[in-house]
């Protein structure tokens, strides 16, 4: 903000004319950080301005990605495409960055630029340099998205995951976006290691832009593996810093992240609350980012048990995303419409459906959404029900998603009751009641809770005792404060607020059984 100021005043002084140029491309490429709309003005009067080409084409991949976005996705498209096509051939790096920036916006808006709609072939990158590893990013994530198993496709991610400088350089931006989307999608611990690289350097680059992307991201993993405390505050954050930067598409994922979350957390009237936040019309433009969007409206009618509806919007993300979106990890249509089918009372309708998005996710190949086909085909066939129910559990054993594996026990020690073995029931029960009181899931603990009375057994208390009871983020934090680290001081080394880092070693306190720090060391050798 302070180098913005100086340079705004520079800019009014005026500069002389030779100097003005290089004082609207700084201006510009530091406002990039802090202000989408105010960096495209000046940007685009900095590109204007400059002759040469490779210059030109430099500054063309940073314009046009403020395009992409402030949602200008043609200017964005216009801009890479005029600044590559005076590139001369020989210059790779050059003409693969600006094809990044293409391809990235076509994501968001195929009508805009289709030649770079079309998915990228691994065998087309000629480069060695962070613009072909990022087109290596696009071709991982476009096989993914086609359904390819993600055995195939993670592979693609690998050199560059391992690689910190690269991660450090995506500063946030789309490629970043869909590393994390497809790492989280496949269940892979990397997703969040990535964002917390992403965040530490926000945080070093002062960059707000980058800030959000890794508070969205990071919530949306957190939210997947059941840390639901945690995710909460990150997305809250994340959508401020959307809002103060103005990244329009970021709105629809801030949104559906955050009504999600609060499904989970079983506050149906915060999560319509939040959903509305995007702004998105009932008939939204087809632009491809809103797939999240319109996944997220159908759990929200499920949530809300209005399953006309929800059937309705579960087949039209169906036909407008045919062939763009055809891996149910992605977009779960079909076991969405089945939730809805059961709802309505329509259970072999329903089947049907789980049963070939069944055998869509075994391609794919990840623990999770193969467990949520097998969970609701289990629920359309009663009579299948156990053997479903217990192939469900054992996926998900091997998956970070925690809150999955709790309603996977829920629903196993729940047919394993109806089955007349309330004895065998209460392990598995008792196991979800302790997952689903650590992630703060309160319609699961509900449901478990239920289910134990039912077998004749009292519930314990909700959540496990001791350190084994601690999420990975209250883990992070009491292991800092046992070291003797203040509040303000662990604040700032996670990069989050003083409340939130209370608050989690507040929720810490309770399940280690102590009340003062001086414990805290005494409490965790214990485990």
């Amino acid at each position: 903000e302070s180098a913005v100021a100086y340079l705004r005043r520079a800019l009014e002084e005026p500069p002389p004319d030779e100097l003005r140029a290089a004082v609207l491309h700084a201006l510009g490429i530091t406002e990039a950080m802090t202000s989408g709309p105010s960096a495209t003005e000046h940007l685009r009067a900095a590109y204007d301005a400059i002759p040469d080409p490779a210059e030109r084409a430099r500054l063309a991949v940073v314009l046009a990605e403020a395009y992409t976005f402030t949602g200008r996705f043609r200017d964005a498209a216009e801009i890479a495409a005029e600044a590559a096509d005076a590139l001369p051939q020989d210059d790779v790096e050059l003409r693969e960055a600006l094809r990044v920036s293409r391809a990235l916006n076509a994501h968001f808006d195929a009508s805009a630029d289709p030649e770079a709609a079309t998915p990228v072939d691994p065998s087309s990158i000629r480069g060695s340099g962070p613009p072909a590893l990022m087109l290596q990013m696009q071709a991982a994530f476009d096989l993914a998205r086609l359904g390819r198993p993600a055995d195939e496709c993670i592979p693609l991610l690998v050199g560059a995951i391992r690689d910190r400088s690269f991660i450090e350089g995506l500063r946030g931006g789309g490629t970043f976006a869909l590393m994390v989307f497809l790492l989280g999608l496949a269940d892979r611990t990397e997703a969040l290691h990535l964002c917390d690289v992403a965040l530490a350097d926000a945080h070093r680059s002062g960059s707000l832009f980058a800030a959000c992307g890794s508070h969205i991201f990071r919530g949306w993993v957190l939210t997947r593996q059941g840390d639901l405390p945690a995710a909460e505050e990150m997305l809250r954050l994340g959508f401020e810093e959307i809002e103060t930067w103005g990244i329009e598409p970021g709105r629809s994922h801030g949104s559906a992240f955050l009504s999600d979350l609060y499904v989970e957390r079983g506050d149906v009237t915060a999560a319509r609350a939040a959903f509305a936040r995007a702004g998105v019309p009932d008939d939204p433009p087809p632009l491809g980012h809103l797939v999240w969007w319109m996944v997220s409206r159908v759990r929200l009618l499920l949530a809300e048990e209005r399953y006309e509806e929800a059937l309705g919007r579960a087949h039209e993300l169906s036909r407008r995303f045919e062939g763009v979106f055809d891996n149910p990890a992605f977009v779960p249509w079909r076991t969405q419409a089945a939730e809805a089918l059961l709802g309505l009372g329509r259970p072999e309708e329903a089947a049907e459906l789980a049963e070939r998005e069944l055998e869509m996710t075994r391609v794919w190949g990840t623990p999770r959404p193969t467990a949520r086909a097998l969970m609701i085909l289990g629920a359309a066939r009663p009579s299948e029900a156990l053997d479903l129910y217990g192939e469900a559990v054992r996926l998900l054993e091997r998956s970070p998603a925690k809150l999955e594996l709790a309603r996977a026990l829920t629903a196993f020690g729940g047919a394993l009751r109806r089955d007349r073995r309330p004895a065998e029931a209460r392990e598995p029960l008792r196991r979800a009641l302790q997952i689903a009181g650590t992630c703060d899931a309160r319609p699961l603990l509900d449901r478990v809770r239920s289910e134990i009375y039912a077998t004749g057994a009292r519930p314990e208390s909700a959540g496990m005792n001791g350190a084994s009871a601690l999420t990975a983020s209250e883990r992070r934090v009491v292991d800092l404060a046992a070291e003797g680290r203040s509040v303000e001081d662990i604040a700032q080394a996670l990069y989050v607020t003083p409340r939130t880092i209370q608050m989690h070693l507040d929720h810490a306190f309770e399940k280690l059984g102590i009340r003062s720090r001086r414990e805290l060391s005494a409490a965790l050798s214990r485990a």
